[in-house]
């Protein structure tokens, strides 16, 4: 008697705890304590799925290129019904089978620009504790984008913590003799990181030991004084010693040579005696100045050496700094007819980096020379290089853009480095270089991408992470 109430009290003991169990997954079923999106930036990398109880949606997504007009979102959850909503407009609800799910979204009906994708147990009109979003990037006639949310988050917080200004840094109606942006005599103070040599002219500390002449630091400092000479005549002849070293210091070839080297990523090194297409272009815009102001022409020798390396294609650090699209384009097929198109590299290495910054100054480097030098001095040449340098930006423009700030490179494309959102300075140089380019060349591209990063940094909307989508869109024409 005693052993069958004993075996009677045990089943309804371990009715009970399976009960308690069942009941504990339903809680965590409709009441999840936490989510989960498992997005890599690295395109060969898979990422593992699984769907403990207190999960709610797993979804394996990746920043990735897109060449085709529909995307398929795939992953795991413990809800039986899924709402898919595309702009915070509802546009389809999914069964779960065994946990799993998989929805082809088709995007042709999208227009050009960023929209938000969201995944959800129930159909919202805000963001909810439950939802998985992700972003695509529509462009018109070439590969649209893929992008977690967790990456425009990151953007839109760097960017929030951001201070610096593009404001003084604008210039209108440029031109090879106007001031050189916002490059400020005051900034060059001796520190513990800059000094001046015998000759008045900068070092810097690289490295922690080695005190380098840095041809883009000499560069800037230049244009520094050349900014001051409005209030300050005696500046005049402060810039011409700075351009006179400059061109008596540069190599034979052209080249201007770092004298240290530089490591870019942990693995990414460049060593020693690395020529710069970014520097080369800064030497450009600082002999054409002082050519401009003098007429000697032994700016205009300097100039043309530096432009003939500066135009040379890149395979070593001794031959050039012009690289093609090619590392870019391999990425989508979508991309092969842009792969033979050149810029001028500010970090020469492999894979190519194609940082913003440094192009947009090598083609104003190169447009100071065209509008500033006769034919004889490689005007031509360098006419044609801007221009060439030009079409490659307006291919790549649209890969910097983040939806709330501007990457420095594109290094996501190339290798396995997610996107980087550096210091507020590049990001700033990214809308007055747009802004002047878009100026002197009318191109369109160039003027949206100005205006675009612009309003990141002017609107507070694109400095915080509550929400992510702008009411102000329209709706998803599904």
């Amino acid at each position: 008697m005693k052993k069958r109430t004993l075996c009677i009290l045990g089943a309804a003991f371990g009715v009970a705890v399976l009960g308690m169990i069942a009941f504990a997954r339903l809680l965590d079923s409709r009441y999840p304590t936490s989510i989960n999106l498992y997005s890599s930036v690295t395109p060969s990398e898979k990422s593992e799925l699984t769907v403990p109880p207190s999960l709610a949606i797993v979804m394996e997504e990746k920043h990735r290129l897109i060449d085709g007009n529909s995307v398929t979102l795939t992953g795991q959850t413990n809800y039986q019904f899924l709402t898919i909503s595309v702009d915070n407009q509802k546009l389809d609800t999914i069964k779960v089978r065994q946990q799993t799910f998989s929805y082809d979204l088709n995007l042709s009906g999208l227009n050009a620009g960023w929209h938000y994708i969201s995944l959800d147990r129930l159909a919202r009109g805000t963001q909810s504790p439950t939802e998985v979003g992700l972003w695509v990037h529509i462009i018109p006639g070439q590969p649209h984008v893929l992008v977690p949310s967790s990456i425009v988050q990151e953007a839109r917080t760097v960017n929030g913590g951001s201070k610096r200004s593009y404001r003084n840094d604008m210039i209108d109606n440029y031109s090879p003799s106007s001031n050189y942006f916002g490059f400020n005599k005051e900034h060059y103070v001796e520190s513990e990181t800059l000094k001046f040599d015998e000759q008045g002219i900068p070092l810097v500390l690289n490295n922690e030991t080695n005190w380098s002449h840095n041809p883009t630091t000499i560069s800037q400092y230049a244009f520094a004084l050349y900014n001051s000479i409005e209030t300050d005549a005696a500046n005049q002849a402060l810039f011409l010693n700075v351009a006179s070293w400059l061109a008596e210091h540069q190599k034979e070839d052209g080249s201007f040579p770092y004298d240290y080297e530089f490591a870019y990523k942990k693995d990414m090194v460049i060593p020693e005696g690395f020529v710069s297409g970014m520097g080369q272009g800064q030497l450009l815009s600082v002999y054409a100045r002082a050519y401009l102001l003098t007429k000697d022409s032994k700016y205009l020798e300097a100039g043309e050496k530096c432009l003939e390396f500066m135009t040379r294609f890149y395979d070593s650090p001794e031959s050039g700094t012009k690289v093609t699209l090619k590392d870019f384009t391999d990425q989508s097929a979508l991309l092969k007819p842009y792969e033979d198109y050149v810029l001028y590299d500010e970090y020469l290495i492999k894979p190519e980096t194609y940082v913003l910054n440094g192009n947009l100054f090598a083609l104003i480097g190169l447009y100071d020379w065209w509008k500033s030098v006769p034919k004889s001095a490689g005007a031509s040449q360098a006419q044609e290089a801007f221009e060439d340098g030009c079409a490659a930006i307006e291919v790549l423009l649209p890969y910097y853009d983040y939806n709330g700030y501007s990457a420095y490179d594109l290094l996501p494309y190339t290798s396995d480095y997610p996107p980087y959102f550096t210091s507020s300075y590049a990001h700033c140089c990214h809308i007055y270089l747009l802004h002047t380019l878009a100026e002197v060349t009318g191109n369109q591209a160039f003027q949206e991408y100005y205006t675009r990063f612009k309003e990141y940094t002017d609107n507070p909307f694109y400095k915080q992470t509550d929400q992510l989508l702008s009411y102000e869109k329209e709706p998803f024409p599904g």
